[in-house]
Protein backbone atom coordinates (compact mmCIF):
# COMPACT_ATOMS: atom_id res chain seq x y z
CA UNK A 1 0.00 0.00 0.00
CA UNK A 2 3.13 1.89 0.57
CA UNK A 3 1.45 4.80 2.24
CA UNK A 4 3.95 6.27 3.65
CA UNK A 5 5.96 6.81 -0.03
CA UNK A 6 3.58 7.21 -2.20
CA UNK A 7 0.53 10.03 -1.94
CA UNK A 8 -1.76 8.76 -5.00
CA UNK A 9 -3.45 11.20 -2.92
CA UNK A 10 -6.13 12.67 -5.10
CA UNK A 11 -3.83 13.06 -8.36
CA UNK A 12 -6.01 12.03 -10.59
CA UNK A 13 -4.01 11.35 -14.08
CA UNK A 14 -1.56 14.14 -13.80
CA UNK A 15 -0.38 14.54 -17.93
CA UNK A 16 1.97 16.88 -18.34
CA UNK A 17 4.00 18.28 -21.63
CA UNK A 18 6.70 17.38 -22.19
CA UNK A 19 6.25 14.47 -20.90
CA UNK A 20 2.82 12.39 -20.63
CA UNK A 21 1.20 10.53 -17.55
CA UNK A 22 -2.15 9.45 -17.91
CA UNK A 23 -4.91 7.58 -15.32
CA UNK A 24 -4.68 3.76 -14.52
CA UNK A 25 -7.96 4.00 -16.74
CA UNK A 26 -6.65 1.66 -19.88
CA UNK A 27 -7.54 -1.68 -20.07
CA UNK A 28 -4.71 -3.86 -20.40
CA UNK A 29 -4.73 -7.82 -20.84
CA UNK A 30 -4.81 -10.31 -18.45
CA UNK A 31 -1.35 -11.29 -17.44
CA UNK A 32 -0.11 -7.23 -17.93
CA UNK A 33 1.03 -4.82 -15.36
CA UNK A 34 -0.67 -1.57 -16.22
CA UNK A 35 2.40 1.04 -17.18
CA UNK A 36 -0.03 4.35 -17.24
CA UNK A 37 0.20 6.35 -14.28
CA UNK A 38 -3.63 6.20 -12.50
CA UNK A 39 -5.38 8.05 -10.03
CA UNK A 40 -4.91 9.44 -6.82
CA UNK A 41 -7.28 10.88 -4.23
CA UNK A 42 -6.59 11.45 -0.30
CA UNK A 43 -6.08 9.35 2.90
CA UNK A 44 -6.30 11.55 5.84
CA UNK A 45 -8.42 13.67 7.74
CA UNK A 46 -6.46 16.66 8.93
CA UNK A 47 -6.49 20.58 9.13
CA UNK A 48 -4.26 22.26 7.95
CA UNK A 49 -1.76 21.42 10.42
CA UNK A 50 -2.15 17.68 10.94
CA UNK A 51 -4.72 14.63 10.31
CA UNK A 52 -7.14 13.05 12.40
CA UNK A 53 -10.00 10.71 11.24
CA UNK A 54 -13.02 11.28 10.56
CA UNK A 55 -15.51 9.34 10.57
CA UNK A 56 -16.47 7.28 7.07
CA UNK A 57 -18.35 4.37 6.21
CA UNK A 58 -17.26 0.99 5.20
CA UNK A 59 -18.65 -1.73 3.78
CA UNK A 60 -20.55 -4.05 6.18
CA UNK A 61 -21.47 -7.53 5.87
CA UNK A 62 -21.79 -10.99 8.43
CA UNK A 63 -18.81 -12.90 9.31
CA UNK A 64 -17.88 -15.33 6.04
CA UNK A 65 -17.02 -19.07 6.70
CA UNK A 66 -14.40 -20.38 6.87
CA UNK A 67 -12.33 -21.24 3.47
CA UNK A 68 -12.70 -24.50 2.15
CA UNK A 69 -13.08 -24.50 -1.45
CA UNK A 70 -9.94 -25.66 -3.04
CA UNK A 71 -8.38 -24.35 -6.18
CA UNK A 72 -7.14 -26.26 -9.08
CA UNK A 73 -3.97 -26.71 -7.60
CA UNK A 74 -4.93 -28.03 -4.19
CA UNK A 75 -4.66 -24.57 -2.90
CA UNK A 76 -7.14 -23.08 -0.53
CA UNK A 77 -9.06 -20.57 -2.68
CA UNK A 78 -10.07 -16.73 -1.43
CA UNK A 79 -12.17 -15.30 -3.59
CA UNK A 80 -11.36 -11.46 -3.62
CA UNK A 81 -15.38 -10.12 -2.73
CA UNK A 82 -16.89 -6.73 -2.50
CA UNK A 83 -18.66 -8.13 0.52
CA UNK A 84 -15.59 -8.24 2.65
CA UNK A 85 -13.75 -4.80 1.36
CA UNK A 86 -13.54 -1.62 2.83
CA UNK A 87 -14.59 1.82 1.78
CA UNK A 88 -12.60 4.81 1.12
CA UNK A 89 -13.27 8.46 0.11
CA UNK A 90 -11.09 11.56 0.96
CA UNK A 91 -10.89 15.28 0.40
CA UNK A 92 -7.65 17.11 -0.66
CA UNK A 93 -7.73 20.82 0.31
CA UNK A 94 -4.34 23.22 -1.55
CA UNK A 95 -3.23 26.39 0.14
CA UNK A 96 -2.01 28.56 -2.40
CA UNK A 97 0.99 31.53 -2.92
CA UNK A 98 1.12 34.53 -4.90
CA UNK A 99 4.26 35.35 -6.80
CA UNK A 100 6.00 37.32 -8.38
CA UNK A 101 5.62 36.74 -12.53
CA UNK A 102 8.62 37.15 -15.85
CA UNK A 103 10.65 35.79 -13.00
CA UNK A 104 13.08 32.85 -12.11
CA UNK A 105 11.64 31.72 -9.04
CA UNK A 106 13.18 29.80 -5.67
CA UNK A 107 11.69 26.74 -4.62
CA UNK A 108 12.36 26.16 -0.89
CA UNK A 109 11.56 22.35 0.53
CA UNK A 110 13.84 22.53 3.75
CA UNK A 111 10.87 22.74 6.20
CA UNK A 112 8.92 20.56 5.16
CA UNK A 113 8.98 17.41 8.30
CA UNK A 114 5.54 16.02 8.00
CA UNK A 115 4.31 15.05 4.37
CA UNK A 116 0.59 15.21 3.30
CA UNK A 117 -0.25 12.18 4.94
CA UNK A 118 1.34 13.58 8.50
CA UNK A 119 4.20 10.93 8.17
CA UNK A 120 7.82 12.19 8.70
CA UNK A 121 10.09 12.81 5.77
CA UNK A 122 14.04 14.60 5.84
CA UNK A 123 14.68 16.30 2.80
CA UNK A 124 18.03 17.30 3.84
CA UNK A 125 18.38 13.26 4.47
CA UNK A 126 17.99 12.39 0.78
CA UNK A 127 14.41 11.48 1.04
CA UNK A 128 13.42 13.74 -1.99
CA UNK A 129 14.01 12.50 -4.98
CA UNK A 130 12.21 14.63 -7.42
CA UNK A 131 10.75 18.30 -7.45
CA UNK A 132 8.05 18.45 -9.99
CA UNK A 133 6.48 21.47 -11.26
CA UNK A 134 3.70 21.69 -13.70
CA UNK A 135 1.26 23.97 -15.15
CA UNK A 136 -2.05 23.33 -15.52
CA UNK A 137 -4.73 25.34 -16.94
CA UNK A 138 -7.66 25.21 -14.01
CA UNK A 139 -7.98 27.49 -11.11
CA UNK A 140 -7.11 26.60 -7.77
CA UNK A 141 -10.77 25.15 -6.89
CA UNK A 142 -11.04 23.73 -10.25
CA UNK A 143 -7.84 21.87 -9.39
CA UNK A 144 -9.00 20.74 -6.38
CA UNK A 145 -12.53 19.40 -7.59
CA UNK A 146 -10.53 17.42 -9.91
CA UNK A 147 -8.24 15.91 -7.66
CA UNK A 148 -11.33 14.93 -5.32
CA UNK A 149 -13.52 13.66 -8.35
CA UNK A 150 -10.56 11.43 -9.64
CA UNK A 151 -11.27 13.49 -12.87
CA UNK A 152 -8.71 12.95 -15.56
CA UNK A 153 -6.32 16.57 -15.77
CA UNK A 154 -4.94 15.30 -19.28
CA UNK A 155 -6.62 18.35 -21.28
CA UNK A 156 -5.66 20.78 -18.46
CA UNK A 157 -2.17 20.35 -18.14
CA UNK A 158 0.02 22.98 -20.23
CA UNK A 159 3.78 22.23 -19.14
CA UNK A 160 6.01 20.70 -16.55
CA UNK A 161 9.49 20.12 -15.41
CA UNK A 162 11.71 18.33 -12.58
CA UNK A 163 14.55 18.79 -10.28
CA UNK A 164 16.20 15.68 -8.93
CA UNK A 165 17.96 16.64 -5.90
CA UNK A 166 19.87 14.50 -3.36
CA UNK A 167 20.22 16.29 -0.31
CA UNK A 168 19.31 19.63 -1.59
CA UNK A 169 16.93 21.78 -0.03
CA UNK A 170 16.13 24.88 -2.21
CA UNK A 171 16.28 25.26 -6.27
CA UNK A 172 16.14 27.72 -8.84
CA UNK A 173 13.98 27.65 -11.73
CA UNK A 174 16.73 27.39 -13.82
CA UNK A 175 17.97 24.35 -12.19
CA UNK A 176 15.31 22.37 -13.50
CA UNK A 177 15.16 19.97 -16.63
CA UNK A 178 12.51 18.07 -18.70
CA UNK A 179 11.22 15.42 -16.69
CA UNK A 180 13.66 12.56 -16.74
CA UNK A 181 16.37 14.71 -18.38
CA UNK A 182 19.07 15.79 -16.23
CA UNK A 183 20.61 18.93 -18.16
CA UNK A 184 18.84 22.14 -16.87
CA UNK A 185 15.76 23.38 -19.40
CA UNK A 186 17.33 27.23 -21.16
CA UNK A 187 15.61 30.20 -19.69
CA UNK A 188 13.98 30.42 -23.35
CA UNK A 189 12.24 27.64 -23.09
CA UNK A 190 11.15 28.24 -19.22
CA UNK A 191 10.45 31.75 -19.26
CA UNK A 192 7.51 32.21 -21.61
CA UNK A 193 5.34 29.75 -19.13
CA UNK A 194 5.47 32.85 -16.63
CA UNK A 195 4.03 35.27 -18.62
CA UNK A 196 0.43 36.37 -17.01
CA UNK A 197 -0.76 37.44 -19.98
CA UNK A 198 0.11 33.60 -21.92
CA UNK A 199 -1.13 32.22 -18.36
CA UNK A 200 -3.50 34.06 -17.10
CA UNK A 201 -4.01 33.62 -13.04
CA UNK A 202 -7.54 33.76 -12.94
CA UNK A 203 -7.41 30.66 -15.10
CA UNK A 204 -4.06 28.80 -14.04
CA UNK A 205 -2.37 27.46 -11.41
CA UNK A 206 1.09 25.68 -10.91
CA UNK A 207 1.72 22.95 -8.63
CA UNK A 208 5.04 21.84 -6.80
CA UNK A 209 4.91 17.93 -6.48
CA UNK A 210 7.61 16.91 -3.68
CA UNK A 211 8.34 13.31 -4.65
CA UNK A 212 10.00 10.39 -2.95
CA UNK A 213 10.13 8.47 -6.34
CA UNK A 214 11.87 10.08 -9.77
CA UNK A 215 8.94 8.75 -11.97
CA UNK A 216 6.61 11.73 -12.65
CA UNK A 217 3.56 12.15 -10.07
CA UNK A 218 4.83 8.83 -8.17
CA UNK A 219 5.80 8.86 -4.94
CA UNK A 220 4.74 12.55 -4.07
CA UNK A 221 4.66 13.45 -0.39
CA UNK A 222 3.26 16.99 -0.55
CA UNK A 223 1.89 19.65 -3.11
CA UNK A 224 2.49 23.10 -3.10
CA UNK A 225 -0.34 25.45 -5.37
CA UNK A 226 0.68 28.93 -6.60
CA UNK A 227 -0.23 31.89 -8.98
CA UNK A 228 1.09 34.68 -10.74
CA UNK A 229 0.18 37.91 -9.29
CA UNK A 230 1.41 41.10 -10.63
CA UNK A 231 1.19 43.14 -8.20
CA UNK A 232 3.53 40.80 -6.09
CA UNK A 233 7.40 40.99 -5.50
CA UNK A 234 7.59 37.44 -3.46
CA UNK A 235 10.15 35.20 -6.10
CA UNK A 236 10.56 32.70 -3.31
CA UNK A 237 7.63 29.51 -3.62
CA UNK A 238 7.89 27.84 0.27
CA UNK A 239 6.55 23.89 0.62
CA UNK A 240 6.26 22.99 4.07
CA UNK A 241 3.60 20.87 6.57
CA UNK A 242 0.97 23.36 5.73
CA UNK A 243 0.78 23.50 1.84
CA UNK A 244 -2.03 21.48 1.96
CA UNK A 245 -4.52 19.02 3.99
CA UNK A 246 -6.34 15.99 3.91
CA UNK A 247 -9.10 14.41 4.99
CA UNK A 248 -10.10 10.56 4.91
CA UNK A 249 -13.37 8.57 5.49
CA UNK A 250 -12.91 4.97 6.57
CA UNK A 251 -13.92 2.89 8.90
CA UNK A 252 -12.10 -0.62 9.38
CA UNK A 253 -14.44 -1.68 12.19
CA UNK A 254 -17.82 -2.79 9.92
CA UNK A 255 -15.64 -4.64 7.66
CA UNK A 256 -17.12 -8.05 6.94
CA UNK A 257 -13.85 -10.12 7.97
CA UNK A 258 -12.50 -13.06 5.99
CA UNK A 259 -11.53 -16.30 8.03
CA UNK A 260 -9.01 -18.60 7.11
CA UNK A 261 -7.81 -21.63 8.80
CA UNK A 262 -4.87 -21.01 11.18
CA UNK A 263 -0.89 -21.31 10.20
CA UNK A 264 -1.96 -22.08 6.16
CA UNK A 265 0.05 -20.33 3.70
CA UNK A 266 -1.09 -22.20 0.84
CA UNK A 267 -4.13 -19.59 -0.14
CA UNK A 268 -4.50 -18.32 -3.61
CA UNK A 269 -5.96 -14.99 -3.47
CA UNK A 270 -8.27 -14.62 -6.41
CA UNK A 271 -9.66 -11.41 -7.83
CA UNK A 272 -10.61 -12.13 -11.19
CA UNK A 273 -14.29 -11.85 -10.55
CA UNK A 274 -13.23 -8.22 -10.00
CA UNK A 275 -12.19 -7.07 -13.65
CA UNK A 276 -13.77 -4.56 -15.13
CA UNK A 277 -17.24 -5.75 -13.64
CA UNK A 278 -17.42 -4.19 -10.11
CA UNK A 279 -15.56 -1.57 -8.27
CA UNK A 280 -12.66 -0.78 -6.03
CA UNK A 281 -12.56 0.86 -2.95
CA UNK A 282 -12.02 3.93 -4.30
CA UNK A 283 -15.15 3.82 -6.15
CA UNK A 284 -13.68 3.21 -9.34
CA UNK A 285 -13.89 0.47 -11.98
CA UNK A 286 -11.67 -2.36 -11.12
CA UNK A 287 -9.47 -2.55 -14.15
CA UNK A 288 -7.98 -5.65 -15.41
CA UNK A 289 -4.10 -6.16 -14.72
CA UNK A 290 -4.16 -3.24 -12.36
CA UNK A 291 -3.01 -4.83 -8.85
CA UNK A 292 0.53 -4.93 -8.65
CA UNK A 293 0.89 -6.30 -5.22
CA UNK A 294 -0.63 -8.21 -2.27
CA UNK A 295 0.28 -7.36 0.95
CA UNK A 296 -0.68 -8.88 4.44
CA UNK A 297 -0.13 -6.72 7.65
CA UNK A 298 -0.72 -7.97 11.41
CA UNK A 299 -1.06 -5.37 13.61
CA UNK A 300 -0.92 -5.01 17.61
CA UNK A 301 -3.94 -2.49 17.49
CA UNK A 302 -7.52 -3.05 17.15
CA UNK A 303 -9.62 -2.05 14.10
CA UNK A 304 -10.72 1.30 16.05
CA UNK A 305 -6.84 1.98 16.61
CA UNK A 306 -6.35 1.41 12.45
CA UNK A 307 -8.90 3.14 11.49
CA UNK A 308 -7.50 6.54 13.79
CA UNK A 309 -4.07 5.40 11.88
CA UNK A 310 -5.12 4.36 8.82
CA UNK A 311 -2.25 6.76 7.30
CA UNK A 312 0.78 5.34 9.42
CA UNK A 313 -0.24 1.31 8.48
CA UNK A 314 2.92 1.06 6.36
CA UNK A 315 4.93 2.28 9.84
CA UNK A 316 3.22 0.53 12.85
CA UNK A 317 2.63 -3.15 11.36
CA UNK A 318 4.10 -5.65 13.56
CA UNK A 319 5.11 -8.04 10.79
CA UNK A 320 4.87 -6.83 6.90
CA UNK A 321 4.29 -9.29 3.69
CA UNK A 322 4.44 -8.34 0.35
CA UNK A 323 4.05 -10.07 -2.84
CA UNK A 324 4.44 -8.75 -6.48
CA UNK A 325 1.90 -9.89 -9.07
CA UNK A 326 3.98 -11.25 -11.83
CA UNK A 327 0.95 -11.69 -14.29
CA UNK A 328 -2.58 -12.29 -14.19
CA UNK A 329 -5.48 -12.22 -10.94
CA UNK A 330 -4.58 -14.37 -8.53
CA UNK A 331 -1.21 -15.28 -5.92
CA UNK A 332 -0.68 -17.79 -3.41
CA UNK A 333 -0.04 -16.28 -0.53
CA UNK A 334 2.62 -18.55 0.00
CA UNK A 335 4.97 -16.02 -2.19
CA UNK A 336 4.46 -13.22 0.74
CA UNK A 337 7.63 -12.23 2.37
CA UNK A 338 8.37 -10.27 5.49
CA UNK A 339 9.59 -7.05 4.43
CA UNK A 340 12.38 -6.92 7.62
CA UNK A 341 13.00 -10.45 8.25
CA UNK A 342 12.79 -11.56 4.45
CA UNK A 343 10.91 -14.46 6.32
CA UNK A 344 8.18 -16.37 4.28
CA UNK A 345 4.57 -16.03 5.02
CA UNK A 346 3.75 -18.99 7.26
CA UNK A 347 -0.04 -18.09 7.72
CA UNK A 348 -2.24 -16.35 10.18
CA UNK A 349 -2.85 -16.98 13.65
CA UNK A 350 -4.73 -15.47 16.57
CA UNK A 351 -2.37 -12.48 17.71
CA UNK A 352 -3.47 -9.08 16.94
CA UNK A 353 -5.35 -8.00 13.84
CA UNK A 354 -4.19 -9.35 9.88
CA UNK A 355 -5.13 -7.22 7.13
CA UNK A 356 -5.04 -8.54 3.49
CA UNK A 357 -4.86 -5.89 0.63
CA UNK A 358 -4.51 -5.46 -2.81
CA UNK A 359 -2.19 -2.60 -4.20
CA UNK A 360 -1.81 -0.78 -7.43
CA UNK A 361 1.40 0.59 -6.74
CA UNK A 362 1.55 2.41 -10.18
CA UNK A 363 -1.31 3.66 -9.26
CA UNK A 364 -1.15 7.45 -7.88
CA UNK A 365 -3.46 6.90 -5.06
CA UNK A 366 -1.79 4.36 -2.39
CA UNK A 367 -5.04 3.84 -0.80
CA UNK A 368 -5.25 -0.24 -1.52
CA UNK A 369 -8.41 -1.06 -3.87
CA UNK A 370 -9.35 -4.25 -1.47
CA UNK A 371 -8.68 -4.06 2.05
CA UNK A 372 -10.04 -6.71 4.30
CA UNK A 373 -9.34 -8.19 7.77
CA UNK A 374 -8.58 -11.99 8.48
CA UNK A 375 -9.50 -13.71 11.06
CA UNK A 376 -8.52 -17.58 11.98
CA UNK A 377 -11.45 -20.07 11.69
CA UNK A 378 -13.19 -20.40 14.87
Amino acid sequence: MNLTTNLRTAFAALAFLPGALTACSSDPAEGTTATNTPTSTATSTSTSAGATTDGGSSTTGGLSGCLATTADDGSLSLLVNPANNYAFDSTVTLTVQTVAPNTPLNFDWSGLTLDIQQQAINPAGGEVKTVLLALLGLTKEGFETKLNANAQLNNDSKAAMAFYPTTQTVANMYEFSAPGNATPLSPDYIDPYLDPAAFPPESHVYAVLIQDETEPAHGVRMVQAFQLDPNSLVTDVVIDNNSSSLVYHTDLTTVAPVQIPVDNANITADWKGMNDVANNALGDVWLKGSIEEVMIGRYDLTPQQLTEQFLGLENIAAEMYRAPVPQGSTLNLSALVEETTGAPFAGINATGTWILALNCTKCTNPAPWFLTILTPCQ
